[in-house]
């Protein structure tokens, strides 16, 4: 697969393409997607999910801070962005 692989890439004109960038990049588009570390260890045949959760928590992280922060705002200014064409709401 190497060989096959590294010719694929050349023909493609990608710089930096490696089966390892291919993979973490699976990994970031499942947990982007909100799956679970389980899921994701059981995708990338990890032994155990401590092991994803210790090379993905930064985007787990990331995936959870963001939805934490749409619900404030959606919380605190849903009311306005729902109702943008009635005037009478922002007052």
């Amino acid at each position: 697969m190497g060989r096959a692989f590294s010719r694929i890439v050349d023909r493609s004109g990608l710089k930096g393409v490696t089966p390892h960038a291919l993979r973490h990049t699976f990994a970031s588009i499942l947990i982007a997607q909100g799956r679970d570390p389980v899921f994701v260890a059981d995708e990338l045949s990890h032994a155990n999910p401590p092991i994803t959760l210790r090379v993905y928590s930064h985007l787990f992280r990331a995936v959870q801070q963001e939805g934490e922060a749409r619900e404030q705002l959606e919380a605190s200014f849903g009311r306005l962005l729902r109702n943008t064409n009635d005037v009478r709401a922002i007052a």
